[in-house]
């Protein structure tokens, strides 16, 4: 299986939230994949940092993420760009969203964690509680 991972979905392991911490265990003991979608860093930072979290509390998070062999990191690309902009002016969706769905689609992921409604159209599986 391969997730695609919205900012909600890495706030709720901040939080160690039972669930999200389970997701990411199973991750080790499977073929599972999760994506992570870089423009959900910035949104991290930022409602991290309103909440008083130090950025170099926020680094040391973002980098254990990143040593995990079962995580990847997608960056925008000119393809991403051109889908997400495609999908903002179909759905009504943030620019953020559509970029993370476009991301998704592109990665040939099955499931999106998140908690955002606007995702139910896309036709791919949601997880959130």
């Amino acid at each position: 299986m391969r997730f695609c991972a919205d900012t909600w979905f890495l706030l709720k392991i901040c939080e160690k939230d039972k669930k999200a911490l389970e997701i990411i265990r199973n991750l080790r003991h499977k073929e599972d994949i999760l994506i992570i979608p870089y423009i959900t860093l910035a949104e991290l930072y930022k409602k991290l940092s309103q909440v008083g979290v130090s950025m170099i509390k926020i680094d040391e998070f973002i980098d254990s993420l990143e040593a995990s062999e079962k995580i990847e990191f997608i960056a925008i690309d000119r393809e991403i760009a051109r889908r997400a902009a495609k999908i903002s002016l179909s759905f009504p969706a943030p620019l953020i969203d559509s970029v993370i769905l476009a991301i998704a689609m592109l990665t040939n992921c099955n499931v999106i964690i998140t908690k955002d409604a606007h995702f139910k159209k896309a036709k791919l599986k949601l997880i959130n509680w």
